[in-house]
């Protein structure tokens, strides 16, 4: 969301202070591409658990 109020605008400090952002974290590894495969609706579990 786009704060227009300057009081409620998150600071480059801020940004630069977080964790993810110090450590370069941008989340788990991608597998690598050959072993990525779709799944199928036959293979999707639809139904819900009891």
């Amino acid at each position: 969301m786009l704060h227009t109020d300057p009081a409620k605008r998150i600071k480059i400090s801020e940004i630069r202070e977080h964790i993810w952002y110090t450590k370069f974290y941008d989340g788990p590894a991608d597998p690598p591409a050959a072993e990525v495969t779709l799944a199928t609706p036959k293979e999707i579990d639809f139904r819900v658990p009891s």
